[in-house]
């Protein structure tokens, strides 16, 4: 089965149930989930959010987390509700779970949010892409010398 980086097809069940999977994606009438189909989504779901994250994370990112996870299932339902062979509405929650997902991209990469990539194999954080620097100016650090001597008295903190 296919794995993304996001949201891996096993993962997918924890966000819509097999039986939704199968109504939208068997388009051959076999009565089972068009695994193509899926993985196909799984995968776009890896690009949608790469465009975000791309314009401030360098790519790809060391690994994943939950939030990033929850964004690739909102978009992930909502393709697949769009393949609705009805052609009604789609399901309110499943728009505003696609929508919110939006924001939430939006967000990281406008930097009003922050998210955390850690990848526990090597315990490396990914970095937003910066082409700023940073100039730090400080006083004279010989009256800090003074009151350290009285901080370490009483132990630090």
């Amino acid at each position: 089965m296919a794995i993304t980086r996001y949201l891996s097809r096993e993962e997918l069940g924890q966000f819509i149930d097999e039986n939704t999977l199968r109504l939208h994606t068997d388009d051959a009438n076999a009565g089972q989930i068009d695994e193509g189909i899926v993985a196909k989504i799984l995968q776009d779901a890896t690009g949608f959010i790469d465009a975000y994250l791309r314009q401030r994370f360098t790519l790809p990112l060391l690994a994943s987390c939950d939030e990033l996870k929850n964004a690739a299932a909102g978009y992930v339902r909502y393709k697949i509700y769009m393949r609705r062979p009805d052609g009604e509405d789609l399901p309110k929650a499943v728009v505003r779970e696609f929508e919110n997902a939006k924001k939430f991209l939006a967000d990281v990469r406008d930097n009003k949010l922050t998210i955390t990539i850690v990848d526990s194999a090597t315990a490396q954080a990914s970095a937003p892409r910066s082409s700023s620097k940073i100039a730090v100016r400080t006083k004279d650090r010989r009256k800090g010398d003074e009151l350290m001597k009285h901080y370490d008295q009483f132990g630090g903190i």
